[in-house]
């Protein structure tokens, strides 16, 4: 019924870091904004609008439809605690689509207190972990900074504004979350493809297997 893909991030205005954790959100919430504006749901479930890391499951409306019910597979996809697949997950819950599940595997649950850090996956939501790292190697190698984040730099993406320019996606994501219909590019000039080989005549054939046993016959006298 609907698809989303971190490549259209780009779109949203986030141009790097596509496959991260944080990415994996905004995906999640990509598809569930696109699928309840197609089923006309988006007005009555808008969803966790305020991300601060906690638990959110939609609830019905008492005048209305009910939410729209998924169940998340994970195919072949790593399970564990901190998976990206479950930052799809916690996007399409925060999108406003119901999908049962529970907290044991976003980064920041603690097996022990069975409890979860909300503040950890918020930041993991907003690439904290990432801009952490860019400003650790920043400071420890510049030019290893420059080198591997160059697209960043490209995109003026820094690690002051990496939470913001995730927050920004978010907001685009809400305002428009409506696939854009790829543009084909068309040649005028371009002569069109054929497809099915034009027919040869009897003459024509036979002029086929005179020249194929000719060539034959020349590699037989060579050998």
């Amino acid at each position: 019924m609907a698809a989303a893909y971190g490549h259209e991030l780009t779109g949203y205005g986030m141009p790097v870091s596509q496959s991260s954790y944080a990415a994996g959100y905004a995906v999640g919430l990509l598809i569930a904004r696109r699928l309840l504006t197609k089923l006309k749901l988006a007005d009555k479930y808008a969803g966790n609008s305020n991300v601060n890391g906690e638990q959110y499951l939609v609830e019905a409306v008492e005048d209305g439809p009910a939410p729209f019910y998924v169940v998340l597979d994970t195919g072949l996809a790593r399970t564990t605690t901190g998976a990206k697949v479950f930052s799809v997950m916690k996007g399409v819950a925060d999108g406003g689509v119901e999908i049962p599940h529970g907290v044991s595997r976003f980064p920041g649950y603690n097996r022990e207190e069975k409890k979860l850090n909300a503040e950890v996956l918020k930041k993991y939501i907003f690439g904290g972990h990432v801009s952490d790292y860019m400003t650790r190697i920043q400071k420890e190698d510049p030019q290893k900074y420059e080198k591997h984040f160059s697209q960043f730099i490209k995109a003026g993406v820094t690690p002051a504004n990496f939470a913001e320019k995730w927050a920004a996606v978010h907001k685009a994501i809400r305002a428009n979350p409506v696939a854009k219909k790829a543009e084909k590019k068309t040649d005028a000039n371009a002569k069109p493809k054929a497809y099915n080989k034009k027919r040869l005549n009897i003459h024509q054939r036979k002029e086929k297997v005179r020249r194929a046993l000719a060539n034959r016959a020349k590699l037989a006298n060579k050998q």
